[in-house]
């Protein structure tokens, strides 16, 4: 579990580091942190 967490969050730093605007930061945190987000599902 460790290991997909870790993955998920290079994923994660990856997007925001090329995000150029707050719509697109939030549709990450959206994508990432949401109800239906992997993050949410690896907590379960």
């Amino acid at each position: 579990m460790q290991e997909q967490l870790k993955t998920l969050q290079q994923e994660a730093i990856a997007k925001i580091k090329i995000t150029e605007d707050l719509k697109g930061l939030n549709e990450i945190r959206v994508a990432y942190l949401g109800k239906k987000g992997p993050i949410k599902k690896q907590l379960m």
